[in-house]
């Protein structure tokens, strides 16, 4: 983002909960919409050239999909995602 008084984190919240919206509308009809979402989604948070606010997004949309799709996909990942973390000071 160019910068932090833009409107990106709500804009990224709301977009996960449409994301939720979504899946929990069609996913019977669309057997593999979850499956894909969380996998573009995780995709996102494991880039190291992406952005930070799209990492963001990324969990943001990952949590929404529930705390098991945080634990299964999010969470194995914490200690090398850190490790991409830039350090301040």
């Amino acid at each position: 983002c160019k910068s932090a008084l833009d409107p990106h984190w709500p804009l990224r919240d709301r977009a996960a909960g449409l994301l939720t919206f979504i899946v929990n509308r069609h996913a019977a009809s669309y057997t593999t919409l979850q499956s894909r979402i969380t996998s573009t989604l995780l995709h996102a948070f494991l880039d190291p050239a992406r952005p930070l606010t799209t990492h963001y997004g990324a969990i943001v949309g990952l949590s929404a999909l529930g705390p098991q799709t945080l634990n299964q996909l999010v969470l194995p990942h914490i200690s090398a995602y850190a490790q991409l973390l830039p350090l301040d000071g």
